[in-house]
């Protein structure tokens, strides 16, 4: 915001520059509202208590459809009023830390990433890079914030290669409701 400002002051002091400096300023207005957007998305406010897990990746996507040099598909499945707001939200981070680590590969074009909900939440994030070393993806993991996020949630996780020659990243965890685990046959 203060570059913003201080573009705007130098756009009404010098007239030859004006546009550029208006430019500059739009920019970093730009910037400062998609860091609040995205600081927001690390708070898990009670009011949104009610907001599916559809909608939250949505939103998500639609926020991040131009930061991500491959196409992003989602797939959501299953019973999705049997997941919490906060397994939803941290459904929404993994996947986003995911992308993240998957941007630095250019092989990538395309990544689909399914949610389905059934007797456990299963997340799986799949990319058309071709063949990767698994150790390589580990690393990457551990060293992103997604490890941590699936330990704190019971969850497991998994990489495969499918057979479409993709590389597929899945977590699982189980269905919490009012934060215990559901028992879907007792």
């Amino acid at each position: 915001l203060a570059a913003g400002r201080l573009h705007l002051n130098m756009a009404a002091a010098n007239e030859s520059n004006r546009m550029q400096h208006l430019q500059d300023a739009n920019e970093a207005i730009t910037n400062a509202l998609n860091d609040v957007k995205n600081l927001s998305y690390n708070i898990s406010p009670t009011t949104l208590d009610e907001v599916p897990a559809r909608e939250l990746f949505e939103d998500f996507l639609f926020q991040k459809q131009d930061a991500y040099s491959f196409a992003v598909e989602l797939k959501v499945l299953g019973d999705i009023d049997r997941i919490e707001f906060s397994q939803s939200m941290n459904c929404v981070k993994i996947a986003e830390s995911w992308l993240q680590v998957l941007q630095a590969d250019q092989d990538i074009r395309h990544v689909t990433i399914r949610l389905h909900i059934g007797d456990d939440v299963q997340l799986c994030i799949d990319d058309d890079a071709g063949k990767r070393s698994v150790k390589k993806r580990e690393t990457s993991l551990i060293r992103s914030i997604v490890y941590y996020r699936v330990i704190s949630m019971n969850g497991a996780m998994k990489f495969t290669e499918t057979s479409a020659r993709h590389n597929r990243f899945c977590v699982t965890f189980p269905v919490l409701k009012n934060g215990l685990p559901v028992i879907t046959n007792p």
